[in-house]
């Protein structure tokens, strides 16, 4: 009777390894930098963040108090900021994940080239 149930839970283990991977393998590639942008506070930086967003061609963009986000041939994009405090610079983080390699790096070094050249005019 031991052996049986044994035998019947290895029979479901290996029934829905099967099923899980009968689907096809896909990867996808995750690539970040970080800039610093030509702004100190950090709430300048996210203004400037959606400003390239909208001027580069995201789509889709959604604006929220941690991120700006958007996609661009296939590739998800996110941006957020970090202050660094008084008389620094706040620095941009630029992540960018998509299913093909060389798109996924060429929109994420466009749009964190942008972002550390665009500044506001006062």
């Amino acid at each position: 009777m031991m052996w049986g149930k044994q035998a019947g839970r290895a029979a479901l283990v290996l029934g829905l390894a099967r099923f899980l991977t009968i689907g096809e393998a896909r990867a996808s590639y995750l690539y970040w930098s970080k800039v610093p942008v030509q702004t100190g506070p950090e709430a300048k930086c996210m203004q400037l963040a959606h400003g390239v967003a909208r001027q580069n061609g995201l789509q889709n963009i959604r604006r929220g108090p941690l991120e700006i986000a958007g996609s661009k041939q296939g590739v998800y994009v996110a941006i957020t900021c970090i202050g660094r405090g008084e008389g620094q610079r706040a620095m941009a983080v630029v992540m960018a994940m998509g299913d093909a390699q060389q798109t996924t790096i060429a929109v994420r070094d466009e749009i964190a080239g942008k972002l550390s050249k665009t500044g506001f005019i006062d």
